[in-house]
């Protein structure tokens, strides 16, 4: 990504200072910036001790800026939390273009995402890179854990962060002040108990049946009869019981 430069490196780290505790993109954009005309073969650990923050932490918004820098305006119910967790999905833009259509959450993006993989979301998911992240994104209190981004050879190893409540609010270093909690609390809910509104559930149910409806296409149906009986049943079964229930509302 070809990134104009106007700042001085003194400029950057300040701006960067600035933002630790407001705006993980601006820390992002710096770092990106910072590490294309100033590094001269220092590391993220390098600009994480000019302005407070880890490695690991530079990297995660040094990543997600240089992905989705250019794109981020598109999606304006999009949180950065969001660029986050879909940062290493194939599908990524599906999902983010379904979270800005839906205006989702986090746990609820990652939901939808579960479900067009045919995961069983009455059970709870593996516990995977992707659920790791999600538990960092929305924690119900600040906990230490460990960076999980793929490109190892970025980060250095056995660093910790803690992660407080905000997807948006990062009070990584002592001193930060108080944390936004709004978005963090509310999709830590969802993810556990909170009962979504019913408009917007069933705009996200209809929204997600013709997203289906739309992969049913011929060839996909014909596949279909060559899968094991099993499957074939359970995704009947299931078929039907949404459809009987559909059908008793009207």
């Amino acid at each position: 990504m070809k990134l104009e430069v106007k700042e001085t490196e003194e400029e950057l780290i300040f701006e960067a200072q600035q933002a630790v505790s407001q705006c993980n993109w601006k820390v992002g954009e710096c770092a990106a910036k910072w590490t294309k005309r100033y590094s001269k073969g220092r590391t993220d650990a390098d600009f994480g001790k000019l302005v407070g923050l880890s490695s690991d932490q530079i990297y995660q918004r040094r990543r997600v800026f240089e992905t989705y820098g250019k794109v981020r305006e598109n999606y304006s119910s999009v949180r950065w939390s969001h660029f986050y967790l879909a940062l290493n999905w194939e599908d990524a833009d599906e999902c983010l273009q379904w979270s800005e259509e839906n205006e989702a959450t986090v746990a609820e993006m990652r939901a939808y995402r579960r479900a067009l993989h045919g995961e069983d979301l009455s059970l709870e998911a593996t516990s995977d890179t992707e659920q790791q992240m999600l538990m960092r994104i929305l924690p119900e209190e600040s906990t230490e854990v460990r960076d999980i981004a793929t490109d190892e050879s970025t980060m250095a190893d056995g660093q910790k962060e803690t992660v407080a409540n905000g997807a948006e609010y990062a009070p990584f270093r002592k001193g930060a002040g108080s944390p936004l909690a709004t978005e963090a609390s509310t999709e830590t809910t969802v993810a556990v108990q909170a009962k979504p509104d019913t408009a917007k559930l069933f705009k996200r149910m209809t929204a997600t049946i013709e997203k289906f409806h739309q992969e049913l296409t011929p060839e996909v149906m014909d596949e279909f009869r060559g899968l094991e009986k099993k499957m074939q049943n359970r995704f009947q079964r299931a078929v039907a019981s949404f459809s009987s229930k559909a059908a008793s509302m009207l």
